[in-house]
């Protein structure tokens, strides 16, 4: 069929590509019959098409029950007029249990003006527009459209758009998580003084006024004096911020309810002039700093972890699970794993997406993708990831291990695994791993002589952990 179709332009032939649009089987299948009855037509060189454009089906092109069709069939239009659109594009959505989210889509490639329908497929995990009944909506200047989609239950949902006039649909999932923490934390907080980019270091003007700007809605909060933004103390972003002398400011933004705190950034602000050097002051007597606040309310009295919780939360490794809890005694995730080591990195940019079947719409996607990329984790032999299953010991050695090798830290420590009495049961490809973990004491036995590589660590564990190598090798 795809040989039967050309095109001309003003009479005159135009070299071009026909692609089938709904094909039945696999068309690069020579030896099996293929049947479309939509296909897309463009022109080798791309351009735009003026005048007379006519689309021809030559008579001997086959029908699907393989009679030709005996007469030419023609198709003509006078340029320019109207796409046709070629599909519908949508990344999906995350939304919280019992809470309403955004499901954006277009239709491509970018047109405007044109009726969409929406429909939950799976009613019992989420509805469309607060009901369970079909929605319509008409896309904008760039094709783009979107409707209010409620998670019911926890898991992926499905939602189907369709595109009556061309028949084009698409299903796209709609991940229903549980708690605020998995929706995903906010932009990076950015500061403009004077219509410029700040830059850390950079000198100013007394009464300057620094500008912070972050994912919309999100809060920011903020200090001016080094201390952690994430603390009761710190400052809500109300407007431009006075620049009076010498400052370290910290930010960062967070969700509306508090949940989910984005990366924290640091500037440290000098005013010009004050470089002359002042007069030595008397010596003060020393005093203890105040310690943080966290704002956790599951955290024990004097609990082993209590240092440890304090540091991966105020250094911005570790987030809580809610706004109030930070489940020490809950096992870590392989997605939660891989976020704090992306955390650990500063958050970086992440342009390509992840190979792993399993992770469409999961919420730590980007942070696993970049981890997929620079060698930090490996995926099952199914090329599944699966990100909500529990991490094991020797699972988050192993990533470790990666991530260190990933920043040229120090592999050379090495551990007895001997020593253990379970330690021949380390798995092969986990051994240079665990060893060099126990090596630089970040994964150590229990009490009664076991390593348990194969079981899982708490939350509390993983900041002792992290804690550990934040100190011992990261700031070394």
């Amino acid at each position: 069929m795809r040989e039967a179709i050309s095109l001309t332009v003003n009479g005159e032939p135009v070299t071009c590509t026909v692609s089938p649009l709904d094909a039945e089987t696999d068309t690069n299948k020579e030896s099996s019959p293929t049947y479309a009855s939509r296909f897309q037509v463009t022109p080798t060189g791309g351009g735009t098409l003026t005048g007379s454009v006519a689309v021809t089906v030559s008579a001997d092109a086959k029908s699907y029950n393989g009679e030709t069709l005996g007469s030419n069939h023609k198709t003509s239009a006078t340029s320019p007029m109207k796409a046709s659109p070629t599909g519908i594009a949508s990344s999906g959505a995350v939304v919280q249990l019992d809470k309403t989210g955004t499901l954006t889509f277009t239709l491509q490639p970018g047109l405007s003006g044109e009726t969409l329908t929406v429909e939950s497929l799976t009613p019992s995990l989420v509805q469309v527009d607060n009901k369970n009944e079909s929605q319509t909506v008409t896309t904008t200047g760039d094709g783009t459209a979107s409707v209010t989609v409620k998670g019911l239950l926890p898991g992926k949902g499905r939602v189907m758009i369709t595109h009556a006039a061309s028949g084009l649909s698409q299903v796209v999932e709609v991940n229903i998580v549980t708690s605020a923490g998995q929706l995903g934390a906010p932009a990076p907080v950015t500061a403009t003084v004077n219509g410029e980019i700040l830059a850390d270091g950079q000198t100013v003007t007394k009464g300057s006024q620094v500008v912070l700007s972050s994912t919309e809605r999100a809060t920011i909060r903020y200090t001016l004096d080094g201390t952690c933004p994430k603390t009761e103390s710190a400052l809500t972003y109300g407007g431009p911020i006075s620049i009076n002398s010498d400052t370290v400011l910290r930010a960062v933004a967070v969700t509306q309810d508090g949940a989910t705190f984005g990366p924290t950034a640091r500037w440290e602000i000098k005013i010009a002039g004050n470089d002359s050097p002042s007069q030595p002051s008397t010596p003060s007597t020393p005093t203890t700093p105040d310690k943080p606040k966290l704002p956790f309310t599951d955290l024990g009295e004097n609990q082993w972890y209590e240092s440890a919780i304090e540091y991966a939360y105020t250094h911005d490794i570790m987030e809580g699970m809610s706004e109030t809890k930070f489940s020490p005694n809950t096992s870590l995730t392989r997605a939660q794993a891989v976020q704090i080591l992306y955390n650990l990195e500063g958050q970086p940019t992440v342009t390509r997406t992840t190979s792993f079947a399993d992770l469409t719409t999961h919420w730590a996607a980007k942070p696993i993708a970049w981890a997929e990329q620079t060698g930090v984790v490996d995926g099952y032999e199914d090329n599944t990831f699966r990100p909500e299953n529990n991490v094991t010991r020797q699972e988050f050695a192993q990533m470790m291990y990666n991530y260190a090798a990933y920043k040229d830290y120090d592999l050379s420590a090495k551990g007895d695994l001997s020593q253990f009495t379970d330690g021949d049961s380390v798995q092969e490809w986990a051994v240079t791993a665990m060893s060099w973990a126990n090596g630089n004491a970040l994964i150590n036995g229990h009490d009664d002589g076991t390593l348990e590589p194969g079981g899982t660590t708490t939350r509390a564990q993983a900041a002792s952990i992290l804690m550990r190598f934040d100190q011992n090798l990261v700031e070394n």
